[in-house]
């Protein structure tokens, strides 16, 4: 499983998820629509609070459960969430999707996705296949 930090802390790294050709919430978080701006500028400084001070220490409405089931989590920011699950050792979230929510429910498509590669995850962990790609 290929892998790429988002932000590094001091004790912990955000990293996101390879998908195809691409790091989809990372290319998302920079995304350069001018009318999302300040959504994602807030997103991306969740997550950099996160990957300084831990999960743990970030305030309730930045965070959700959105499966129980699943071990499922999501960035919130306005309309916007960023899909995650906690990983290994000081990587406490690895990032697999976002979407616009649209209802009061999570989206069902992002959140299975993100169960998939959690569990991807946690066997590459076990087999030792996990991939890190360099910043830059």
């Amino acid at each position: 499983m290929k892998l790429k930090p988002l932000y590094e802390g001091q004790n912990f790294v955000v990293v996101c998820v390879h998908d195809g050709e691409t790091y989809p919430v990372e290319d998302f978080l920079s995304s350069t629509n001018k009318s999302i701006q300040a959504y994602l500028s807030g997103l991306r400084d969740m997550i950099a609070y996160a990957a300084e001070n831990g999960l743990e220490n970030c305030p309730t409405k930045w965070l959700h459960e959105a499966n129980k089931d699943e071990k499922i989590y999501e960035f919130i920011k306005g309309p916007f969430r960023v899909f995650f699950f906690k990983g290994d050792g000081d990587t406490i979230a690895v990032c697999t999707g976002f979407t616009r929510k649209s209802g009061d429910k999570a989206d069902g498509g992002c959140v299975g996705y993100a169960a998939i590669k959690r569990r991807e995850y946690f066997e590459a962990v076990k087999n030792g296949t996990i991939e890190f790609e360099n910043e830059g």
